[in-house]
């Protein structure tokens, strides 16, 4: 399952690099990244994520919320 919002762009390899994870690690379910705020012209404004370290163990509710 993969959400993108009307507003969203993906990285062209987004899912292929993902889905490499999942396929190639046995301990690996569930990826997710972080995120890059862009203006209207594609420049990057500033890098954003809320976790400020890698989250392990059972993530899906805490990622769920945000």
């Amino acid at each position: 399952m993969a959400f993108l919002d009307c507003d969203d762009l993906w990285h062209t390899k987004k899912i292929e690099k993902q889905i490499g994870e999942i396929l190639n690690r046995n301990d690996v379910g569930l990826v997710y990244c972080k995120t890059n705020i862009i203006s209207e012209n594609g420049e990057i404004i500033s890098k954003y994520s809320k976790q400020k370290s890698l989250i392990q163990g059972d993530i899906f509710e805490e990622l769920a919320i945000h």
